[in-house]
């Protein structure tokens, strides 16, 4: 039962900290994926008893490279995108149709594309006043509820377009990070590894002449 409890509550966290952050939390399980995923193949190198030493000293280094490599390059090429995506469904750069008319109702459209304007911030200023006026205050339940409905239904469809535009950003910066960034990246450093270990083994021969491709010559 302590268990499950424990499940229980970890469950809440992550639904309260996530019911409308679709783009963060495709982000972290992403890069917790990548993270165990190395893990995994690298314990893998070390525990395959058919690998020589030698080659392990090799396999391993790059295989963690490799690793941090995908896992930087979505962090440092998908946080941009959604921040930027952010900003523009913010200030009503993005917008569909309801959002936009809504604006243009309550006399805000003019402050379309002002890098100060938050629409939700502004939708919810705008509920919080009328919740204080005294007309709100005498009114009955069902007028009350009249008066607020248009306001919270624009703010519900608000949040659920903001979502998943940071949903989809996510996904555009993931699909770019693992297609396009990051192997152009391994291959890079993989090169350069390469040569530094092709001039290593140049440079152990040349100290060790009774050698030849790293076995004792007569």
């Amino acid at each position: 039962m302590r268990g499950e409890g424990l499940i229980k509550k970890a469950v809440e966290w992550v639904y309260k900290r996530f019911e409308t952050g679709s783009g963060a939390m495709i982000l972290i399980t992403s890069i917790t994926g990548m993270a165990l995923s190395t893990i995994a193949q690298t314990a893998a190198i070390i525990l395959n008893k058919k690998y020589t030493d030698s080659q392990k000293a090799f396999m391993i280094p790059q295989e963690l490279t490799d690793g941090l490599i995908n896992i930087c390059s979505m962090f440092l090429i998908t946080k941009p995108i959604q921040k930027l995506s952010a900003k523009l469904v913010k200030t009503g750069k993005f917008a569909t149709k309801e959002i936009l008319e809504y604006l243009k109702r309550t006399d805000m459209v003019k402050n379309v594309g002002d890098k100060e304007f938050d629409i939700g911030k502004n939708i919810r200023k705008t509920i919080s006043n009328i919740e204080k006026s005294d007309i709100f205050v005498k009114s009955s339940d069902i007028e009350k509820a009249k008066m607020l409905i248009e306001h919270r239904n624009v703010l519900d469809n608000y949040e659920i377009y903001s979502d998943s535009i940071s949903a989809l950003a996510t996904t555009t910066g993931a699909v770019l990070s693992t297609a396009l960034i990051a192997p152009v990246v391994r291959n890079s450093v993989a090169s350069r590894y390469q040569k530094l270990n092709i001039n290593k083994v140049a440079q152990y021969q040349d100290k060790n002449p009774y050698t030849q491709n790293g076995k004792l010559t007569i």
